[in-house]
């Protein structure tokens, strides 16, 4: 008998979305133009024909291009400590599996100490789920115009992030992350947060209107998961329209799992990773967890650790090298490093000129 884990993919049904009304949405422009500045029309025609031109549909992302065992495993493998939130995404992946429709998260507010890889977690989510990704750093919002767009009439005006993110994006579902929303600076005149009590709520959102070009727009397929150190300094309506999610500190065994899925990212994005070996050992992955606290604590560590690896290296040959192996005496912090091995596998030059033997013995554990 076969699982929904298991099965073909059903096809989405339910594939496009419409946005606006093409109607109300030449009304709002011959609205706009009225009273904007005339040097400021024509940039607003050109937006507006190539609006026209892709009409007012957009696609759903399809949630089932793989199957959820796959998902799963990659979440859980790379945070286990997620699991309060990998339960929510379970239950949406199912629900959009067995209703043959688009991806759809409730409002999801990832509460947690800073450097535990809330908004890494929220990026790879989105890899997984092949969907399309925008994340907004709240701690640089100080009015609510950056979500909602300005006033026409004003010289500098624009449209907001969300109409701009619907309007131009390829889908009406995208995952839309605040990051560190407790951050936000803003005051009473102009709450930065203001256009979420609308946004958050599904009937409100289906009539959400930029203040640029105020067409009604239906952004109730948005999926909203919002990151915060603070729940205290978040207000009661935003927490009252989101399911709050504590994440903690990854534990010990936790972390060695986390170790060696860093040291593959370090690896890959730093120019300098290719010289490194592709394995982590165990004791530098076990030591690694015992120094830090929280992913982005090791991440620091590590790096570290590669410097003077390679400075380790440096002090005894000087022939370029691949494969430099890090110790777990390399994470240790304030202290040399230096032993009495390389840890690293020789270039072949360095080979070739001591007769096919390395110039240094492998070191003693």
């Amino acid at each position: 008998m076969f699982t929904s884990d298991q099965q073909p993919f059903p096809v989405n049904e339910d594939g496009l979305h419409k946005l606006y009304d093409p109607e109300q949405f030449a009304k709002a422009i011959a609205d706009v133009i009225q009273v904007m500045q005339a040097n400021r029309v024509e940039p607003l025609k050109a937006m507006v024909l190539a609006l026209e031109q892709r009409g007012p549909y957009r696609l759903l992302s399809p949630l089932l291009t793989r199957p959820w065992v796959d998902i799963r495993d990659v979440l859980e493998s790379n945070y286990p400590h997620f699991a309060g939130v990998i339960e929510p995404v379970k239950q949406a992946w199912h629900l959009a599996y067995h209703s043959h429709t688009a991806f759809s998260l409730p409002p999801l507010l990832l509460l947690g100490e800073p450097g535990i890889g809330k908004t890494h977690f929220t990026a790879q989510l989105a890899k997984c789920i092949n969907i399309q990704y925008l994340m907004r750093s709240m701690a640089t919002l100080s009015a609510g115009f950056v979500l909602s767009g300005m006033d026409a009439r004003w010289e500098d005006a624009r449209p907001g992030m969300i109409f701009t993110q619907l309007m131009h994006g390829d889908t009406a579902n995208p995952l839309v992350v605040l990051d560190e929303i407790d951050k936000v600076a803003g005051d009473r005149y102009h709450d930065p947060l203001g256009p979420l009590y609308g946004l958050l709520e599904c009937e409100t959102a289906r009539a959400f209107a930029d203040e640029y070009l105020p067409v009604p727009l239906d952004a109730s397929r948005i999926n909203w998961i919002a990151t915060a150190n603070r729940i205290e300094d978040i207000p009661e309506p935003i927490v009252s329209r989101m399911r709050v999610i504590e994440v903690p500190k990854p534990d010990y065994p936790a972390r060695v799992r986390i170790a060696y899925r860093l040291y593959a990212a370090v690896l890959k994005e730093r120019l300098w990773g290719k010289v490194f070996s592709r394995t982590l050992p165990q004791d530098v992955a076990e030591r690694l967890a015992e120094i830090g606290d929280t992913p982005r604590a090791m991440r620091l560590v590590l790096e570290e650790a590669c410097g003077k690896a390679s400075v380790r290296v440096c002090a005894l040959t000087r022939e370029r090298v691949f494969g430099v192996c890090l110790r777990p005496a390399d994470l240790d912090m304030g202290r040399s490093s230096v032993s009495h091995g390389f840890g690293f596998i020789p270039h072949q030059k360095s080979i070739a000129s001591t007769g096919g033997v390395p110039a240094m013995s492998r070191p003693h554990r």
